[in-house]
């Protein structure tokens, strides 16, 4: 017999809660800030399929990051605060 999704998906690994920080205490920079605008990040721009209907670009590099990046992404805990681009 057939146990369906629930029996096969019995081991999914389920997503980590993120809770409030304490009182008192600061959260660290990077937490709150997304890949576009960390120093390592560079825009992908060489090709039309890495741009929005507007031209504008979607795709990050990061040399922490194997594949691309798409714009708006979580930084990560190697975040830089960077300039401007």
């Amino acid at each position: 017999m057939s146990k369906g999704i629930v029996g096969e998906r019995r081991g999914a690994i389920m997503a980590k809660r993120i809770t409030a920080p304490r009182p008192g205490t600061k959260q660290p920079e990077w937490q709150t800030e997304i890949c576009d605008t960390c120093r390592f990040s560079e825009w992908i721009t060489d090709d039309h399929r890495h741009r929005d209907l507007n031209g504008n670009p979607i795709c990050l590099r990061c040399p922490h990051y194997e594949f691309y990046i798409v714009r708006g992404r979580r930084a990560c805990s190697k975040w830089e605060k960077g300039a401007k681009q």
